[in-house]
């Protein structure tokens, strides 16, 4: 599984443009989506982030290779190791990479924010999204629904 280690992190890392929820009295958290190389025959995956700042490492299991976990907001190192398939053995944990969950407002500017676009009698509509930039984003994840009346 050592091998296997350094193939772990090939990460790719999408936490910029999430929902953020406000809990009481708690820090704002956001939901961030993680997914990394395969490893064959293992049992699961244990994924760490351990704030920077100092504080208890947050700790999840998965069976796939991503995982999709609402933290709280701050900077964090990223670990990652695999679970043997048929026993309690894991692999080291991966090298660390530093990972940023931060709250990022998005300003739309076409179509204008909380617009509803009809296109009546037609099954064919273009409709051009354009968004002010965010810095240190690298992907977007848009979301378009109708509404039937």
């Amino acid at each position: 599984m050592r091998k296997t280690n350094r193939a772990l992190l090939a990460a790719v890392l999408m936490c910029g443009i999430c929902g953020a929820t406000v809990l009481a009295q708690e820090a704002p958290l956001k939901t961030i989506e993680l997914e990394w190389e395969a490893v064959d025959k293992v049992g699961g995956y244990e994924v760490r982030l351990t704030p920077t700042a100092g504080g208890k490492a947050l700790k999840f299991l998965t069976v796939e290779s991503q995982l999709v976990q609402q933290v709280p907001i701050g900077d964090y190192k990223l670990q990652i190791r695999a679970r043997a398939k048929d026993a309690d053995y894991y692999s080291p944990w991966s090298e660390a990479l530093a990972l940023e969950v931060v709250a990022k407002e998005i300003t739309p500017l076409k179509p204008l924010d909380k617009s509803t676009i009809s296109a009546l009698n037609t099954h064919k509509y273009t409709v051009e999204f354009e968004w002010a930039p965010v810095d240190k984003v690298k992907e977007y994840t848009l979301k378009v629904w109708n509404e039937h009346r």
